[in-house]
């Protein structure tokens, strides 16, 4: 059951990594057409009224564009998604460690000797238990 269990932590590990790098993909890909638009709407000069975006980040940054090309506003938001997807990072974290032999499901039962059940507490006797069970030979 613990390598099937690895298995399946592995396994999930990978499509973790597939996705956020389908996530940056997919970011970098659409913001790369909206900056290409943009580019596309500034060489054939269109023209429109004036439009405006505003954007804050926190209270120390604001960023407000007035432009009557709609291709700067498009080449503006490309950029910002395409630097957002890049500098955007999740950690995929796998820990390798037992699953169902660790010190919280095994106890030891030492009322034999007159002393109390060890507790999940009780890690030198737990690690000791660990130990013995992992190096013990079939």
């Amino acid at each position: 059951m613990e390598e099937k269990s690895l298995d399946r932590r592995y396994n999930q590990g990978g499509l973790l990594l597939a996705s956020r790098i389908f996530t940056k993909y997919l970011g970098f890909f659409t913001g790369m057409i909206l900056a290409i638009v943009g580019s596309v709407f500034i060489i054939g000069k269109l023209q429109e009224s004036s439009a405006d975006i505003e954007g804050a980040v926190g209270d120390q940054m604001k960023l407000k564009i007035v432009s009557s090309s709609p291709g700067i506003i498009f080449g503006v938001l490309g950029t910002v998604l395409m630097l957002s997807t890049i500098l955007q990072h999740a950690v995929i974290e796998l820990k390798d460690q037992p699953l169902f032999l660790n010190s919280y499901n095994i106890q030891v039962n030492s009322m034999d000797k007159g002393q109390p059940a060890a507790t999940p507490a009780d890690n030198n006797t737990n690690s000791a238990l660990m130990d013995s069970l992992l190096k013990a030979k079939p």
